[in-house]
């Protein structure tokens, strides 16, 4: 059985995600990250705009899962199956917009899912958060992956 995941370590885990993450894109220039990549049609904007959205569904699982609720994908009527539509929507929604502000955005989402996961007890972490069966992957296997 893997060891139980600690608030300690789940934010831990985030900070360095983040700070990994932070001087990758200190390497890159802004027409690099407007550029899909070699293997698909992305680019680093597009990759900041969607861990930006799975950020704030992380905390729509946290918020339903420590009220004892069932996790699912905030937005109306969208199921799990229905991931390749979020992920188009995502996409087409950041096309136009300039690449600052999704940049921000992530970096807020970033700071606001480190501040949820702070708020939460270790019991809500233990008790609720990982709880089996909730509708979809345990939000802590989630972000600690």
């Amino acid at each position: 059985m893997p060891e139980p995941v600690t608030k300690a370590a789940l934010l831990e885990k985030l900070r360095i995600e983040r700070s990994r993450l932070e001087e990758l894109l200190t390497q890159l220039t802004p027409e690099q990250m407007e550029q899909p990549g070699g293997d698909h049609a992305w680019s680093v904007k597009d990759i900041l705009a969607h861990l930006a959205t799975w950020d704030r569904r992380g905390m729509c699982w946290i918020a339903a899962a420590v009220r004892g609720e069932t996790p699912a994908i905030p937005e109306a009527g969208m199921t799990w199956e229905d991931g390749d539509k979020l992920n188009a929507a995502t996409t087409l929604a950041n096309r136009d917009r300039p690449l600052a502000e999704v940049v921000t955005e992530f970096q807020q989402a970033q700071q606001q899912l480190v501040a949820q996961v702070e708020a939460l007890s270790e019991d809500d972490l233990h008790r609720r958060v990982r709880g089996p069966g909730r509708g979809g992957p345990a939000v802590v296997a989630t972000l600690v992956k």
